[in-house]
């Protein structure tokens, strides 16, 4: 039998002949095998891309993503691929680079403007170890001048710092030199033997300098002393009182941390009173007999000699401190590990303390920690009325048996974590709150931070008492009556304060009635970590406080 082909090439096979189920199955086989040698072709050809791409061959790479974005259209990849290579073809470098050797050191290779500009953001040690990278960094950071003129010494690691590179390093500076700051590593105990005899060797250098003709022309500019030490460690005082006096007198600034009592008699006995700008003082339990526990100020200095600080700003004294004291009380609330500490383990005498701030009438900022200020004469509250310029008073961890007398200028007031007025005493009736009215009368506080002191789980007398809500709710009207609330308080921060009861099953007991009658113009109020809260509470204090805008739980 004869066969017919049609003009296709293709041979006209009778239907009857061949089995239509076998040639519907040959024709799937044959679809999938297409499909795959499309897989196939379109992997290959994406490889032999990526390799033109790293050859640098981007013609080549370009016209093979063509052909994929031909074969697989519906793919966005294959055109955001395509795309990328001819991002890369447009920006192709005229000739291809050789691997010939290349300097790395920009110091050859930048003007000197921009790289003063990039070492201006390190930290002084991290500018001093650059010069250990070649030679030409050593010679440019040395001659440099500009780089020497803030003298950090606070996180210089190592052995004790001998006095000769303190030397260098004002030779370096050139007559510009600003700043010297003398202290010890960040990671080291302050009552290290290692940090102490590097400061008073460092300390030493610089007073001695003061007397040689040879270095103290090298300090014409020196305005800033920040001294972050233990203690002062004036071992020579007597020899070099002269010299160190005239040296801290043309001082512009004096900034004091970590200092003991001595330290700071020290100071003020060697004339750095006209240019002191800040002290921070840490009275630690470890270097005070029993009978020194109570801190006198100006106790065995110069009694003929009239002290003026004129330009001191921020002063704080502080007891000896654990690290669950350096948490926030709400982070103290919700970590478990917490544990009860006394309050107030330094005593500061009234006083002395009000006599010493009344030398200081740029005062701006007064912190302490961890003390107890012992009551003076007339058994009267410790009173700021003198520091006109006073913006904050802050009292953590504080033993006050009265309320601080506060200027006009005072807009934020911390008593936090403390203890006010004496626990074991009866409930104080209206004529005890208002007794001080008079002396209240300039307070303008309008930020009042209370976290963590109307709290009777670390007030034993508070949790002895069956009137411990009330006596709590008594205290705190107390304090927003003293300081006239209704006219002046915006935000006020009542954190953890299990003390106060926030619900009005005993109305006499409820603190939102109080905070409602006495903060009229009340803005922010932040109550976390006080369990007896209620939707009920919210929604009464938001309905009496027309001013509240914001409510912290």
């Amino acid at each position: 039998m004869s066969m017919e082909v049609s003009k296709t090439g293709i041979a006209d096979v009778p239907g009857t002949d061949l089995d239509l189920a076998s040639l519907n199955t040959e024709i799937d086989r044959l679809g999938e095998d297409i499909h795959m040698s499309e897989r196939a072709t379109l992997s290959l050809l994406q490889k032999r891309a990526r390799c033109y791409e790293k050859l640098g061959k981007f013609q080549l790479a370009f016209e093979d993503a063509r052909l994929i974005t031909l074969l697989d259209s519906k793919n966005p990849e294959a055109f955001l691929y395509a795309g990328e290579i001819t991002q890369k073809l447009l920006h192709k470098p005229t000739s291809s680079p050789e691997p010939t050797s290349k300097s790395h050191n920009f110091v050859r290779v930048f003007p000197t403007e921009i790289i003063l500009q990039i070492f201006r953001y390190l930290s002084f040690p991290e500018t001093a170890r650059l010069q250990l990278v070649c030679k030409s960094w050593r010679t440019f950071i040395e001659d440099a001048s500009s780089l020497w003129t803030v003298l950090d010494f606070r996180r210089c690691r190592g052995p004790a710092i001998a006095d000769c590179v303190l030397k260098n390093c004002i030779k370096r500076g050139k007559g510009k030199v600003t700043q010297i700051s003398i202290g010890y590593p960040p990671d080291r105990d302050f009552r290290d033997n290692e940090c102490l005899s590097r400061n008073g060797t460092l300390l030493n250098a610089l007073f001695k300098m003061t007397s040689d003709l040879k270095y103290a022309r090298l300090l014409p500019s020196l305005h800033t002393l920040h001294l972050e030490c233990y203690t002062m460690l004036f071992a020579s005082k007597a020899a070099y009182f002269d010299e160190m006096y005239g040296f801290l007198e043309r001082l512009q600034e004096v900034t004091i941390e970590i200092v003991n009592l001595s330290g700071l008699l020290d100071i003020l006995d060697l004339g750095a009173v006209n240019s002191l700008r800040s002290i921070r003082a840490v009275y630690s339990l470890c270097n005070l007999t029993a009978e020194e526990r109570t801190i006198e100020f100006l106790k065995g200095s110069n009694p003929f000699r009239k002290f003026s600080l004129p330009k001191l700003e921020a002063i704080s004294l502080n007891g000896y401190q654990w690290k669950d004291m350096t948490l926030s009380p709400v982070e103290r609330h919700e970590k478990a590990s917490f544990v009860r500490h006394p309050r107030g383990n330094i005593t500061i005498d009234q006083v002395s303390l009000v006599r010493f701030l009344s030398m200081a009438g740029n005062l701006e900022l007064f912190e302490c920690s961890n003390v107890a200020i012992q009551i003076g004469h007339g058994d009267v509250p410790l009173d700021f009325r003198r520091n006109l310029n006073l913006r904050e008073v802050c009292m953590r961890w504080t033993r006050i048996r009265h309320l601080p007398v506060l200027p006009a200028s005072v807009t934020k007031l911390t008593i936090s974590d403390s203890t006010v007025g004496d626990p074991r005493a009866p409930l104080p009736t209206a004529e005890v709150i208002m007794q001080y009215d008079s002396l209240h009368k300039d307070s303008h506080v309008s930020e009042l931070d209370l976290s963590g002191t109307l709290d009777a789980q670390r007030n034993i007398f508070c949790a002895l008492s069956a009137d411990m809500f009330r006596q709590q709710g008594v205290l705190l009207e107390a304090i927003l009556v003293t300081y006239r609330a209704d006219q002046w308080l915006r935000s006020l921060d009542l954190s953890v304060c299990d003390g106060l009861s926030f619900t009005d099953l005993n109305p006499r007991d409820d603190a939102t009635e109080r905070i409602t009658f006495t903060c009229t113009i009340l803005e922010r109020l932040r109550l976390i970590g006080n369990k007896t809260i209620t939707d009920n509470t919210i929604h009464k204090l938001r309905q009496e406080l027309d001013h509240l805008m914001v409510v912290e739980l």
